[in-house]
């Protein structure tokens, strides 16, 4: 047997080769039993670290620091944007673009009220006038009744107009002046 089994196996070195065995066995144990809390924990470590690709969380976030207050202007104009949107869409008694759609609504309800009268009117007028129209039909039509019914006269009143008005009137004598 070679020497270096021989030291090995010598009774006050055997223990404490079986001590390091056995903790070499729990702690691989061990490792297989949480690798999976083992691996987050390593990359936590390289999150809040970094590495030769991805800087560190500190790296990162005075880079954030540094970028926000180059930014705060931009901000600063984002946020007086903002707020004079909110003051247009939000009701301020008059001024806003909220409370003037509001009145433009009102004013079409108004004016669909207006044309909706004004409809019923032209309905009437338009009834009236058909009934007009019906009546002065009927009253042309009367009348061309009435022509050729007197046709037939208009020979004999011609006559009697000649006869009448053809003759110069005589003028009634004058009443005797005394």
């Amino acid at each position: 047997m070679p020497g270096w089994v021989n030291d090995i196996l010598q009774p006050e070195r055997l223990f404490t080769i079986a001590l390091i065995v056995f903790l070499g066995y729990v702690t691989v144990k061990s490792i297989g039993k949480n690798w999976k809390f083992l691996s987050k924990f390593v990359s936590l470590v390289n999150t809040l670290v970094g590495d030769a690709d991805t800087p560190g969380i500190g790296v990162r976030m005075d880079v954030m620091t540094k970028e926000l207050k180059e930014n705060t202007g931009k901000l600063d104009a984002m946020e007086k944007r903002v707020s004079t949107i909110h003051h247009e869409v939000t009701p301020n008694h008059g001024g806003s673009m909220n409370d003037a759609l509001r009145r433009s609504e009102e004013q079409g309800k108004k004016t669909a009220g207006k044309v909706a009268e004004t409809v019923e009117k032209l309905d009437q007028h338009i009834q009236i006038s058909k009934t007009k129209d019906a009546e002065q039909e009927d009253t042309a039509r009367k009348l061309d009744q009435h022509i050729s019914d007197t046709e037939k006269w208009s020979p004999l009143i011609q006559d009697l107009h000649d006869q009448y008005y053809g003759k110069k009137r005589q003028q009634p004598p004058e009443p005797p002046t005394e």
